[in-house]
């Protein structure tokens, strides 16, 4: 077996596909080979599909993309991980990394009101629909080695300061992003309001849509990403302010422990998001390269 998968990946290689379309090429076949889904990626297919069902295009997408994270060598490095895929918000409860219908967790706990929810788009909170994660990033979090992550598959309707994780507690600890922060900004927050070492932030060109990635490895090494592009890199010491005690919340802020309502709550198309540990740069470009090959085998890449 392990002599027909390393022909397989001499043969790839002299098509000319790059390092990550051959390991997750010789990956997925080994996995087919064996007649089965990687255990992890079925575990979380079984989870969605007590609550409705999935094509096998959208299962396949989901085994091939915890395969090629395990392949990198990033699914130890992810706390929770939501695909969003399904027809409703049960179904896109469920954390990739651990798909227990369990609070500890990470499972989303809806809160709100309408909203979308679809394979095609992810979902779309429309203003009125949001959650917690159960995730407390003071208690699991190791300060200065973290990332967050959120794909945008729309821009946002409305002018204001929208949010795709929020939590914030204390004196302003906070961790969140602000994707559309007066829509043409965008401000990550680790630890700190509102200036650099705390906060990296820009202006997204009034086009905030894609696959966005934050990062902080030590106290003076925090760094975002879109795209694979390096928009913001800050190197000054953070300083004595700690991440925020409260859980996090998607698509809106936990404010000392009060979940916002009204024009916080999201209006973008999120289509996957993230957080966990840090990633080098080439750990990055590897994640994007594994979720940007996700969203395109669901139709839905930017």
């Amino acid at each position: 077996m392990k002599r027909v998968i390393l022909i397989l990946v001499l043969f790839i290689f002299s098509l000319g596909f790059s390092q990550h379309e051959m390991l997750l090429i010789a990956s997925k076949a080994q996995y087919d080979n064996e007649g089965q889904n990687d255990t992890d990626a079925q575990a979380f297919i079984n989870a969605v599909e007590s609550h409705g069902s999935l094509t096998q295009t959208t299962k396949d997408a989901i085994n091939d993309l915890v395969v090629g994270l395990k392949t990198q060598s990033l699914w130890d490095k992810i706390h929770f991980a939501y695909p969003l895929v399904g027809s409703n918000a049960e179904m896109m409860k469920y954390n990739l990394k651990d798909p227990r219908n369990l609070d500890e967790a990470f499972r989303l706990s809806w809160l709100g009101s309408g909203g979308t929810f679809s394979t095609a788009n992810g979902f779309a909170g429309q203003g009125t629909r949001y959650a917690d994660t159960n995730y407390i990033p003071y208690e699991e979090s190791v300060p200065d080695d973290m990332h967050m992550s959120v794909y945008a598959g729309s821009s946002p309707t409305r002018n204001s300061a929208e949010i795709a994780f929020g939590s914030r507690s204390g004196s302003d600890d906070r961790f969140s992003f602000e994707l559309a922060y007066n829509t043409s900004s965008y401000a990550f927050d680790v630890y700190e309001c509102c200036a650099p070492p705390g906060r990296i932030g820009g202006n997204n060109g009034g086009n905030p849509l894609g696959y966005w990635i934050a990062t902080r490895s030590s106290p003076t090494n925090f760094k975002v990403f879109r795209d694979g592009v390096e928009l913001g890199h800050n190197t000054g010491d953070r300083g004595t302010n700690d991440i925020s005690s409260e859980e996090l919340a998607f698509n809106t802020w936990n404010d000392d422990g009060s979940f916002r309502t009204g024009s916080t709550i999201g209006t973008f198309d999120w289509r996957f998001c993230s957080v966990g540990s840090s990633l080098t740069d080439t750990e990055a470009t590897n994640l994007l390269n594994a979720v940007q090959t996700f969203q395109e085998a669901l139709g839905r890449g930017i």
